[in-house]
């Protein structure tokens, strides 16, 4: 299934499990942080860090470095209906020419075991066009 999500979309599973959003940012937006300077990894875990914040419970753990970028896994929680339930994922962050990239691959406990997947099927997408 495929929602509007603040600008972007999101995909998801048929049954709720795993989810994913593609987010870019300009890096003429953000060149205020680092000038003309590539971005270095933990500038580009600031990033998306920051796009990603006002998720609930958002707590992102440490980066580790990926052939052109970042991975950063994360926890948080999901509240629908008035019951809240953890989620967990990695975001995806890739330097572009004129952009920065960022996947966030979200799962529930149920689809935890499918993000590691997810990862290897996205990760190559985040390319210059």
């Amino acid at each position: 299934m495929v929602s509007p999500l603040a600008g972007s979309v999101l995909i998801e599973s048929p049954d709720g499990s795993l989810a994913y959003t593609v987010l870019v940012r300009s890096q003429s937006q953000l060149a205020l942080q680092n000038g003309a300077q590539p971005f270095i990894n933990d500038a580009l875990a600031k990033i998306a860090q920051t796009a990603f914040q006002q998720g609930e419970g958002f707590q992102p753990a440490q980066w580790q470095a990926i052939p052109g970028g970042i991975k950063m896994d994360w926890t948080g929680s999901l509240t629908i209906a008035s019951k809240s339930q953890p989620v967990s994922g990695t975001i995806l962050v890739r330097q572009l020419p004129t952009d920065v990239g960022m996947i966030l691959i979200a799962a529930t406990q149920t689809g935890a075991e499918q993000v590691p997947s997810a990862i290897s099927a996205l990760v190559d997408s985040l390319q210059p066009s």
